[in-house]
């Protein structure tokens, strides 16, 4: 099978190495050139990069189509049916032999979904409400708080979604947990400010942190005592903050109501 699978590697690379043949030499208008050409390497670096950004377009157009097909309130559903199913298995945790690994994992696993949900909801806005992504790339805050870069106007250019891809680039290395900084995102898409309280949904975080990163002890080395009450109360408070957000996106942008 080794042998088989490497073949086809092989034939693929072959393939791979034809095509960029083609491509510099239509270019060059030279059917007799070759890599001591002057500027075959330069051509050739082109090649793998537009042949990488015809591969990321078609990655972006299956995850746009997903994107379009689950709208605000889809996602919200969906998010609050992971959290009812999660909340089950933390009912059956508390009436059978409590194991505090057992409430880590569900804790975590809680703002996992809250992440996703924020995530997947950012993406969304961008990618099909256009004045979205403009206020996104206007926002002043944003583009501090997401280090943006500064690109050529070539690059621009040659990629006529260059900005949105950008865009998404940059949505999908954001720790969704820092609570302030999602916030500031959606408000900046909207271009509105969010009178919420997000107290209790940054103390949950605040916990996950402590959990993930250094086994449930705080900063100062404290136990924290991780038990069904705890689990419970940080997952209503990922209900009550994705409710709110939900809640100021549908309120804001009409296409967004069901």
């Amino acid at each position: 099978m080794g042998s088989v699978k490497q073949y086809y590697m092989e034939l693929a690379e072959e393939q791979i190495e034809q095509e960029k043949e083609v491509y510099i030499r239509s270019i060059l208008n030279d059917e007799e050139a070759d890599e001591s050409h002057p500027k075959w390497e330069a051509l050739s670096n082109d090649f793998y990069e537009d042949r990488e950004r015809r591969r990321a377009a078609d990655e972006d157009f299956a995850e746009a189509q997903w994107s379009i097909k689950n709208e605000p309130l889809v996602l919200f559903n969906n998010t609050v049916n992971d959290l009812n199913e999660s909340y089950k298995v933390l009912e059956s945790f508390q009436v059978s032999e409590e194991q505090p690994w057992q409430f880590k994992m569900l804790y975590s696993y809680g703002i996992t979904i809250l992440e996703a949900y924020l995530y997947e909801l950012a993406v969304h806005l961008v990618r099909t409400h256009p004045t979205c992504l403009n206020n996104f790339v206007s926002d002043k805050d944003i583009s501090k708080a997401l280090s943006f870069e500064k690109y050529p106007l070539h690059e621009i250019l040659k990629d006529p979604d260059f900005v949105l891809s950008t865009v998404i680039n940059s949505l999908s290395n954001v720790l969704y947990h820092n609570i302030w900084k999602s916030v500031k995102i959606f408000e900046g898409m909207i271009n509105q400010k969010f009178e919420i309280d997000i107290t209790d949904i940054k103390q949950a975080c605040s916990i996950r942190h402590d959990l993930v990163h250094r086994n449930g002890k705080t900063i100062d080395g404290e136990i924290i005592e991780v038990n069904y009450e705890l689990v419970s109360n940080a997952y209503v408070a990922i209900y009550n903050f994705i409710r709110q957000i939900d809640n100021k996106i549908t309120s804001s942008i009409p296409s967004c109501k069901q």
